[in-house]
């Protein structure tokens, strides 16, 4: 199972870091309603980027669909700033969703079963994360590929393996149906 946040019809792939939830830019302007959302946000953040803070934005390495690239994601602060900004007839709604779900007002996860395509995809990546930790050798970097690690362990539902037994093999879990 895995967890998906909602905003009207927009289904957000949740970023945990730190036990808070960060969504992709690309969602939160198709939650917002633009028309072309990815570059609706980049345009509102490149204006305002004096006002967002390392707290409330962060580029990461990520799964899309066209394989992991880099993704500016917000916290729930930098969504909040987001639906300030914006000037659609959905940023209102947004902005008091934001308030509510993601700072924990009401429950906004529902569960739903990952595909058997989806798992063997997060295996894969699960996999390509694992070796880029046991080659890396920077601390910062093991970090940030570790929280890679952990993200799609959670969604595979199985253990995220410490970060300093990483570097001596780990083996992929068998998973239910495969």
């Amino acid at each position: 199972m895995t967890a998906v946040l909602t905003f009207q019809e927009t289904e957000f792939d949740v970023v945990d870091i730190h036990n808070v939830a960060w969504l992709r830019g690309p969602q939160i302007g198709g939650a917002l309603g633009y028309q072309d959302p990815a570059d609706a946000v980049q345009k509102i953040f490149a204006r305002n980027s004096d006002e967002f803070t390392d707290e409330m934005t962060q580029v990461l390495e990520l799964p899309t669909a066209g394989g992991v690239q880099p993704v500016r994601v917000f916290s729930p602060r930098g969504c909040y700033l987001l639906g300030m900004l914006a000037r659609t007839d959905r940023a209102k709604a947004f902005r008091q969703w934001v308030l509510d779900v993601l700072e924990g007002r009401t429950q906004p996860r529902q569960d739903r079963p990952v595909t058997v395509g989806q798992q063997v995809q997060l295996l894969r990546l699960r996999v390509n994360f694992l070796k880029s930790l046991q080659q890396e050798t920077q601390g910062g970097m093991r970090a940030a590929i570790h929280q890679q690690v952990h993200f799609v362990s959670r969604l595979l539902g199985v253990q995220t393996p410490d970060i300093n037994q990483i570097g001596r093999t780990v083996e992929q879990p068998e998973l239910p149906g495969l």
